[in-house]
């Protein structure tokens, strides 16, 4: 299990590694095979984080389950006056608020529901498609494929809803429940 972590402003690699850490306990640590000029390795003594970046500081990733790197990012945020975001919160993806994070997913799924409604008419029409033997989508074309042999008022536009339901509905079961 791993977690990335983004800075709100750019920090210098020549100055993140300066030395100026060590007073928070915080400094550079060289893994043989895998310290880079790209990827370096922060530690507190007990946690790690893998720093990225070559001229500036690009992000940063904590790997483990029992690795809490707080205490370093919280050095960094002191040290460069700035905020370190997770890929768990919505500004680390350049969104201000979850609500704004969370529509911007919802017209990214929108967006991938249309190309693929688009796909599949194309492949249950014999047209050229982007479904790939042996994908989701190939089952989720086969699945339409067996509905509008059924039903065949679903190749219509207007039943593009009610299609996309049923192929959603058999595909991941009508009552898978949640969590």
């Amino acid at each position: 299990m791993s977690t990335n972590y983004r800075s709100d402003k750019k920090i210098s690699m020549r100055e993140l590694f300066d030395g100026q850490l060590e007073k928070y306990g915080v400094h550079e640590k060289i893994v043989e095979g895998k310290t880079s000029n790209g990827k370096r390795f922060l530690t507190d003594g007990s946690n790690g984080l893998w720093i990225h970046g070559d001229e500036t500081f690009d992000g940063a990733t904590h790997y483990g389950l029992g690795n809490a790197p707080g205490r370093i990012l919280a050095a960094i945020e002191e040290s460069f006056n700035t905020t370190i975001y997770s890929e768990h919160e919505p500004q680390y993806f350049g969104y201000e608020t979850v609500e704004e994070w969370d529509s911007a997913w919802d017209e990214l799924y929108k967006q991938e529901q249309a190309e693929l409604y688009l796909d599949i008419m194309c492949f249950v029409n014999g047209l050229p498609n982007k479904i790939k033997p042996g994908t989701n989508g190939m089952s989720m074309a086969e699945i339409a494929v067996s509905l509008i042999a059924k039903s065949p008022a679903l190749l219509s536009p207007d039943h593009q809803e009610e299609l996309m339901q049923e192929i959603h509905d058999i595909y991941f079961g009508k009552d898978i429940g949640t969590c």
